[in-house]
């Protein structure tokens, strides 16, 4: 699949994020405009309401004080208690003048305990009083002893059915005991002049509902998505205040006065879906249009900041073919310019350190060829067969066998099967093997001791580096020497370093100054082998120490670096 390019990917990433904020901000202020819509008309709708509830219940209280006063009279309640035509008449004349000093009082209704009526409507008589006595709001009234309660009911007045509002208490003597019922009817013209500042729009719709959610009175504007949605509003109104049709419809209840009554608002939000239309297409036009002018100016600026980079890229494509002259032109941003200038120097670089690289290959191969040069010491391997033919010869069958086996394990350790690195575990083994040839030479003259770390026999180092140190001990100190000869290869180690020491105690290094180099030189090509073997590989970190004093000993110490691994 080919590959797209810069241009192509920072457009792509640039148009996605502008979309994506595009698309973020209008969310955001849609969402925002449309809460503030919502936030108004609950707090319009919540004043309307608290406004009226206070009036509607103001007027409740009235009634209620009103009721109080009437069933507190003492000639009602001598009335209630014994009936006489002075009373009688003295009770009538109150509810006469109680009636007249408002005009929305309908009738005021006495009912004794024993079933007698008193009432400005001659239509009440004693024959309706037991049935009055069975209905629902006297038996409510006696329990609530002494507390008005307020309920709603239809009439016939003037042979048509009317709405009243009835305030009814219980009359009790001074010794608690029911004596009779008070009520007060009321007209609901009066709770429709106080309804009517409510302002609910067009479809508001406003109820008044009693303690068992039968609707005492309902606006007359109500639609029929409201009669279908009935019981959904009375289980929201529970909650106070809420939402219906998800976010179009606000429905809010608030208790009126001391009754056990709720007025309950529903008010549609048909404003918000007009301004949610309006704001998408505004939002969308000038996404846009924002979109076009930004992204097409984007797009050249684009082209003009990648085209240095293209420049670059075919530069990198000269070279990969083989053009190691080519150089980057420094133009463009000041941070391509400076990505030209340091690629160009790392070319330089590159260049020089090709060079180095070659020099040291070609000094490898001459180290290579001299180590492999010392590996097989033809002087050597004669003197050892020498040996094993002498051997032979005095039938010492089992000393022939253990050099035959130590020279032929030295050889394989010596080709390490053309590899190049060897561990310390087959180093050490090579020189081991080395040592018991020697010894079976100089026999009594020669003593060794190898010891190796244990945690080091792993450790990869460039192979034979032990034995033309340990060639030149032999050779160059222990041999001729007038007295045992000691051989000791052990390993040391610091923080950084882990150190082989290769100990002798023959003629030491005749020398006349301190010099590493003049120790190395005087100590043979061996020496100087390994040492510049060693520095090629490992570099800086490694070295070499030499201690020597004539006719005592010599102390070669090669430190190689811990942390690498080759």
């Amino acid at each position: 699949m080919k590959r797209k390019s810069l241009a192509y990917k920072v457009s792509l990433y640039v148009f996605t994020i502008m979309v994506i904020f595009l698309v973020g901000i209008g969310g955001f202020y849609y969402a925002m405009a449309s809460q503030i819509i919502v936030d108004m008309t609950e707090k319009n709708t919540k004043q309307v309401l608290d406004r009226v509830n206070h009036d509607l219940s103001s007027y409740l209280e009235r009634l209620r004080q009103s009721t109080y006063a009437l069933s507190n009279n003492e000639s009602i309640r001598s009335y209630m208690l014994h009936e006489t035509t002075e009373n009688k008449n003295i009770s009538l004349e109150i509810i006469h003048t109680f009636l007249k000093t408002d005009s929305q009082f309908l009738s005021i209704v006495l009912i004794t305990k024993d079933g007698r009526v008193l009432s400005n409507l001659d239509s009440m008589d004693m024959s309706l009083s037991k049935n009055m006595m069975e209905e629902e709001w006297y038996t409510e009234a006696i329990k609530q002893k002494g507390v008005a309660v307020l309920t709603s009911m239809k009439r016939k007045q003037d042979n048509k059915e009317i709405q009243v509002i009835s305030m009814t208490q219980d009359i009790h003597d001074e010794k608690g005991e029911n004596i009779g019922v008070l009520r007060m009817d009321v007209s609901s013209d009066s709770i429709d002049d106080y309804l009517q500042q409510l302002n609910l729009q067009d479809n508001g719709e406003l109820f008044i509902v009693d303690q068992t959610n039968r609707i005492l009175y309902q606006s007359a504007n109500q639609t029929e998505e409201v009669r279908h949605n009935l019981s959904e509003i009375m289980r929201i109104k529970e909650t106070e205040m809420g939402y219906m049709n998800g976010q179009y419809t606000y429905v809010q209840s608030n208790k009126l006065g001391k009754s056990t009554w709720e007025l309950v608002a529903v008010v549609p939000l048909s404003e918000l879906k007009d301004v949610q239309l309006h704001l998408l297409v505004a939002f969308s036009l000038s996404g846009i249009f924002i979109f076009v002018v930004t992204g097409g100016v984007l797009l050249i600026l684009i082209r003009k900041w990648t085209r240095p980079l293209k420049e670059l890229q075919q530069t990198m494509h000269q070279i990969e073919h083989g053009d190691y002259s080519a150089r980057a032109v420094i133009q463009g941003s000041e941070e391509v310019q400076d990505l030209s200038l340091y690629f160009n120097r790392m070319l330089d670089e590159i260049n020089r350190l090709l060079e180095g690289i070659k020099e040291k290959e070609r000094d490898i191969r001459y180290f290579e060829l001299q180590a492999l040069t010392s590996q097989i010491n033809p002087h050597f391997l004669y003197n050892t067969l020498d040996t094993i033919i002498w051997m032979a010869e005095f039938n010492d069958s089992q000393k022939v066998v253990s050099m035959t086996k130590a020279l032929a394990q030295f050889f394989r350790l010596s080709l390490n099967a053309g590899n190049e690195l060897m561990t310390l575990e087959n180093e050490f083994d090579h020189i081991r093997q080395y040592l018991f040839i020697q010894k079976q030479r100089y026999e009594e003259q020669l003593e060794y001791e190898i010891t190796l770390l244990e945690k080091c026999k792993d450790i990869k180092v460039p192979r034979l580096i032990l034995q033309p140190i340990v060639e030149n001990a032999i050779y160059h100190g222990i041999k001729g020497l007038d007295r045992k000869g000691m051989i000791r290869v052990f390993m040391t180690e610091t923080d950084t370093h882990y150190g082989i020491n290769i100990e002798d105690n023959g003629r030491g290094i005749k020398q006349t100054t301190k010099d590493m180099t003049s120790h190395k030189r005087l100590g043979g090509v061996g020496l100087q082998n390994v040492d510049e073997r060693l520095r090629l590989y490992y570099g800086q970190p490694y070295k070499m120490d030499i201690v020597s004093q004539e006719n005592t000993y010599t102390a070669i110490t090669l430190w190689l670096p811990k942390n690498q691994n080759l």
